[in-house]
């Protein structure tokens, strides 16, 4: 069993929408069917930092958002962006 793994830690500003677009112009793209207003905090004034780790001898996925694991067995978004990273990484 291969029991190196690896971590990354970004941060990222707050994004607050004013005005939200309605629709999707195409889901495939994800592009809206209009055009949205949108704020983006400094990070020195609120911000989201999100660590991953990543090894082939991790049996599951898992997702602890503020330090409580989070039931994700059912989560399409979840899966999808982990699937999306996978993709990333060639797995």
């Amino acid at each position: 069993m291969d029991n190196e793994s690896f971590t990354c830690t970004l941060s990222s500003g707050t994004n607050i929408a004013c005005m939200k677009y309605w629709g999707k112009k195409s889901v495939k793209l994800n592009t809206p069917i209009n055009s949205s207003v949108s704020v983006t905090l400094d990070q020195e004034d609120l911000k989201t930092v999100t660590t991953v780790v990543a090894s082939k001898s991790f049996e599951k996925d898992r997702l602890w958002l503020n330090g409580v694991e989070e039931d994700v067995t059912n989560s399409k978004r979840f899966k999808a962006c982990v699937e999306g990273i996978r993709n990333m990484g060639g797995e």
